[in-house]
């Protein structure tokens, strides 16, 4: 069970909205006062990096930073002073004009979560992102508008100073929360990947679908349709079950593999297009973006 609470704040008074999702706003400390040495630290901060080379989806006046403090997690979205008019008259006859700006603060918590879980808890609910950052349309943050692409920017640090990256690397498959997902065989830093650096790369894509241990998606070449359709069950990076492929396989050690890297080990023929007892292990790709494609949900369909 989660619970979540915002709060807003703005140099140039204003109310926000928040009627349209049905959520309250109540008083949350800014993420400046969750570090004041009187409160808990956080464990976990996770923030843009400009050093990183990656583009900002909220452009450059805006962020999002999100910390995990005594096992909840915090999403303050930042956005810096902007002008809204200037010249305007002080009110004195000849007196000089003054210049107004505002600038916004708004913090969503997500309680007993922890970050990784509530990261994707956001990327896989619109109206979270949108009531975070103040927009009452929730068709505007869907896709490529939505949380994800921030997700997908943000570089995490661990209390003491050691640096970590949930998305590309740390947990296991196992491990992650529900939702959908893209890893590639190409090497890529934290940041989003687009489609045509994908085709430049080339190599292996799998885009897939975790519910639960359950995993259901499509393994094979980023610039044709060949491949495999997998469902299975997952236990630390592998994934158990079944393949479906009238891909031409290849040969490896006298094991036979879909890919030549050896992720996708095929089992048993039981069809022209079934493999029973595939095995497809995960570990060494890199986890990207989940991009916009939505993954298969079941295999005998897709074949």
């Amino acid at each position: 069970m989660f619970y979540h609470r915002f709060k807003s704040s703005s140099r140039f008074a204003f109310a926000c909205g928040m009627a349209a999702y049905g959520l309250a706003i109540a008083p949350l400390p800014t993420f400046a006062q969750t570090l004041d040495p009187q409160t808990p630290e956080p464990t976990t901060v996770c923030a843009f990096d400009p050093s990183s080379g990656a583009i900002n989806p909220l452009g450059m006046r805006a962020f999002i930073t999100v910390s995990e403090v005594e096992g909840n997690s915090v999403f303050l979205f930042e956005q810096f002073p902007s002008f809204v008019s200037s010249g305007v008259s002080s009110g004195q006859a000849g007196g000089p004009p003054i210049d107004v700006d505002i600038a916004s603060e708004r913090t969503l918590t997500i309680y007993e979560t922890p970050i990784a879980e509530a990261r994707q808890l956001v990327v896989n609910n619109p109206p979270y992102y949108a009531a975070l950052i103040g927009l009452e349309d929730i068709d505007q943050v869907m896709g490529e508008n939505g949380f994800g692409p921030v997700n997908d920017t943000l570089t995490c640090q661990t209390a003491g100073g050691t640096a970590t990256n949930p998305m590309p690397a740390g947990p296991t498959l196992a491990d992650l929360p529900d939702g959908n997902y893209r890893m590639t065989t190409a090497e890529y830093p934290n940041r989003i990947v687009s489609d045509e650096e994908l085709l430049a790369s080339g190599g292996y894509l799998f885009v897939f679908q975790k519910a639960g241990n359950s995993v259901t998606g499509n393994f094979g070449h980023i610039d044709h349709e060949e491949g495999a359709c997998i469902t299975g069950t997952v236990s630390g990076n592998t994934i158990t079950g079944q393949a479906y492929t009238d891909d031409r396989p290849t040969t490896i050690e006298g094991q036979t593999y879909l890919d030549p890297g050896g992720h996708l080990l095929l089992g048993e023929k039981a069809t022209n297009v079934r493999y029973d007892g595939s095995v497809m292990n995960v570990t060494g790709l890199s986890r990207i973006n989940a991009g916009t494609r939505l993954p298969v949900t079941d295999c005998l369909t897709a074949f």
